[in-house]
This record gives structure tokens, C-alpha cells and sequence, in this order.
């Protein structure tokens, strides 16, 4: 498992409901090294994070940020919603999801009242993080990882080249930056 540098003084937040959604998903689908080994890395990455539990008011931003997204028919799940309406309400600084789906949708939304330029660079995808996650370690180091279990993210295998022997540091942020490039197209203002 990689460990998640820290920036300065900030603190990194998740849903409590990912405890169990995220749980779930890894029993479904466990990794190639393991269900035991992937849910004690998983517990040990969510035991550096504070546990965000909604307040009645941020429920009901949420229910107000998905319901525009339906008139809109744009993609928008729970958890992104919910993330936006807490970090809306808590003037917090950035969502980190791998829904890309969700990005657009925000981005749309961020044009709309009453939500205009509220989610303007406050968005980071999965892409991003893992460019960071490069900087904060030796690349080779979260290429292994990334490429320990195949099956967990094809644009990650993609990037960091997990079915070629040799691969350039230099290719796989080549790779990340192809597809936040892409997805900013499509995002310009709201991805960081």
C-alpha cells in the first residue's frame, strides 16, 4: 500500500458509508493478491482519514444538487452529490473522485444557478492523484502497485504500462496527463 503524502497542514476527508460501500465491493471483487490483504490495506487507508458524516442541511443540498442533475439528465450518484454538498456547506477545498461521469455532470451544474462557479476548481480526478501519489514516491514504486492487481482500473493499467516489461517513468505521466487532458475538455472549469 501506498502511503498518502501530506500537503502542509490539510486534512483528508471520506464519506462514512465508504467504510461499508467500499468493503463490499472489494468482497465482490477481490483483488488478485487477496480479500484479507486488500480489506486490512483498505482499513489502514481509511484510518488516515477523517470520517465525514452529512448533517440534515448538507442531506438536503444534496437531494437539491441531484435533483437539477435529473432535470438535466446528467449522471450524478449519492456519494458525489453528497461530497458536494458538504464541501459546499463547510467551505471545504476539493472533491477527489474517480467518477468522470460525475465531473461532467458538475461541470454542467457549476454553470447553473444556484450553484454558478461553485464547484469551479474543486474537483480532482483519479488521474491527478495518482500524478501526485508519482511525486510523492518513487514512480516505480506506485507503478508496482497500480499494476499488482490488473483488473482494479483499466485507464491506471493503461497509464502506467502494467502489460509491458520495461516502461518509461516519463510514458506514465504522459499517460495520467492524456487523460486529464481529455477529461478537462469536457470539464475545463471545475477540474483543479
Amino acid at each position: 500500500m501506498l502511503a498518502i503524502p501530506r500537503l502542509q497542514k490539510e486534512v483528508y476527508g471520506a464519506l462514512g458509508t465508504a467504510r461499508f460501500v467500499v468493503r463490499k465491493k472489494i468482497s465482490k471483487r477481490p483483488p488478485s493478491r487477496g480479500l484479507e490483504a486488500a480489506l486490512a490495506d483498505f482499513t489502514a487507508a481509511v484510518g488516515m482519514l477523517k470520517e465525514i458524516e452529512p448533517t440534515p442541511e448538507e442531506v438536503d443540498i444534496a437531494a437539491n444538487i441531484e435533483r437539477l442533475a435529473q432535470l438535466r439528465n446528467l449522471e450524478l450518484d449519492t456519494g458525489e452529490s453528497i461530497l458536494c454538498a458538504v464541501m459546499l456547506a463547510r467551505h471545504l477545498g476539493h472533491i477527489l473522485t474517480g467518477d468522470k461521469r460525475a465531473i461532467k455532470a458538475l461541470e454542467v451544474l457549476n454553470a447553473a444557478e444556484p450553484y454558478s462557479n461553485k464547484f469551479k476548481s474543486k474537483l480532482i480526478c483519479l488521474e491527478q492523484l495518482f500524478i501526485w501519489l508519482a511525486n510523492g514516491h518513487e514512480i516505480q514504486k506506485v507503478r508496482n502497485t497500480v499494476c499488482a492487481d490488473r483488473t482494479i482500473d483499466s485507464a491506471l493499467t493503461s497509464c502506467f504500462g502494467c502489460y509491458s516489461p520495461e516502461v518509461q517513468n516519463e510514458s506514465c505521466i504522459e499517460g495520467l496527463n492524456s487523460y486529464i487532458l481529455d477529461l478537462r475538455q469536457d470539464a475545463p472549469n471545475v477540474l483543479v
